[in-house]
């Protein structure tokens, strides 16, 4: 990814790397924001969304999920991590990859498949299992 020293632009590049599905590129960007200003909130959220975007073994899933837990401690009413933190559970008791958990949801809910890959389509799954 770029660097830059200027936190806005490595959190924008992190929201285009995350558009484009690039994630590994999105998490770094997005770590260097919340390094280069880390009182801003939704920087290190973002980026704890896309590590648990990209969790895949258990202890990848546990990091995720209690970095998560950690800034909803701060930001209780946090929908943004709430959401996240929700999906990410629901792969767990799943055992899906995230891909997975959005194929499985266009089938039980198709209304929803515009949504799939969102964190709020995946703590709807969460809901419907």
């Amino acid at each position: 990814s770029l660097a830059t020293p200027n936190p806005r632009i490595s959190a924008d590049l992190g929201e285009a790397y995350s558009q484009t599905s690039r994630l590994p590129e999105a998490l770094s960007a997005y770590r260097r924001a919340a390094t280069l200003e880390p009182n801003n909130l939704e920087w290190v959220a973002r980026a704890a969304a896309i590590q648990a975007r990209l969790a895949v073994t258990d202890s990848e899933i546990s990091e995720a999920e209690s970095a998560l837990s950690h800034l909803l401690r701060e930001s209780p009413t946090s929908i943004f991590l709430i959401l996240h933190r929700a999906g990410l559970r629901a792969r767990r008791t799943t055992r899906l990859p995230a891909r997975g958990l959005s194929v499985m949801l266009r089938r039980r809910a198709p209304s929803c498949a515009g949504a799939a890959d969102s964190a709020g389509t995946l703590a709807t799954f969460a809901l419907l299992v």
